[in-house]
């Protein structure tokens, strides 16, 4: 029996600008969002979690200032634990994140093609793509499916995690169906995007945001916490 407990988080849009505000109010939002990112991170600290996973747009825009970045960088190395990124619209690999001293723990997923990184002290292997540019007119998740796993470890825990749109099939955001989610043979798949997180489907969920930032984001917020059991080849959410 494999176990692990997960931390699915994203669109976080640290460094958001809030141009409807004051520039006093936007400091204050500003230090609010960096806030919940640290509550987040001491709670995954405190509470066993094997692996964190970020299901992109961690940050607003493809600028953020030195202060959020140095924060994200020494809160992962205090974590201690492996740590994915998958780079989102708002946040497509380039400058921002080639220029961030990050620890040896954090794994950036920042092309758009299906890549794999395997942690075998956690029995685990968690696969994904990132935004490169802004739009990305198909998901590279969409018609794929993971390797089968070797028969001698068959209770490897297998992850996906990608900022995806299945809520509209003509998005440039990586539109994705549900089926393909069906059928990739992840035991989760870890999705971000959609702010206000419909229901969880069959063995995937978004993370919805960790805090409201307008009007048209209210009801609950926060992060997921997915723990999984994996046994004789078969995984529970």
């Amino acid at each position: 029996l494999i176990f692990m407990k997960i931390l699915h988080t994203g669109d976080l849009h640290l460094d958001s600008a809030f141009h409807s505000l004051t520039e006093r109010q936007a400091e204050i939002r500003k230090n609010e969002l960096r806030a919940a990112f640290t509550s987040m991170m001491t709670y995954a600290r405190m509470n066993d979690i094997s692996l964190a996973l970020f299901a992109g747009d961690v940050f607003d825009s493809a600028y953020a200032t030195r202060e959020t970045l140095s924060l994200l960088a020494a809160e992962f190395a205090r974590f201690g634990r492996p740590v994915v990124i998958a780079t989102g619209n708002h946040d497509p690999s380039g400058t921002l994140w080639n220029g961030v001293d990050f620890p040896d723990n954090v794994t950036i997923l920042g092309k758009p093609e299906m890549q794999r990184v395997v942690f075998p002290e956690l029995h685990c292997e968690v696969w994904g793509y990132g935004f490169d540019t802004q739009n990305l007119d198909k998901s590279p998740l969409e018609g794929f499916r993971l390797p089968d796993p070797d028969a001698e470890d068959e209770n490897r825990i297998r992850l996906v995690v990608c900022h995806a749109d299945t809520a509209d099939q003509s998005s440039t955001n990586a539109p994705l169906s549900e089926q393909s989610l069906r059928d990739c043979g992840a035991d989760y798949i870890a999705l971000g995007h959609i702010h206000n997180a419909p229901p969880m489907g069959e063995k995937w969920a978004y993370c919805g945001c960790l805090e409201g930032r307008k009007f048209t984001e209210p009801g609950p917020k926060g992060a997921c916490i997915a723990e999984i059991h994996k046994e004789n080849g078969v995984s529970d959410v």
